[in-house]
């Protein structure tokens, strides 16, 4: 008698395809969202200073 994992048959149930897009979304929410954001804010209040 063979044991099989009852997740063999499940097409979605490989961890390495599900972590990718969110490896994907927390890259561009760093990037993007967060630094870039902060940056411009930043820049825009320094020259309205000005």
């Amino acid at each position: 008698m063979c044991l099989q994992l009852f997740m063999l048959d499940f097409l979605h149930a490989n961890i390495h395809r599900m972590l990718s897009p969110d490896l994907l979304r927390q890259v561009i929410k760093g990037t993007f969202k967060s630094h870039l954001v902060e940056w411009v804010c930043n820049y825009l209040l320094t020259k309205n200073d000005e």
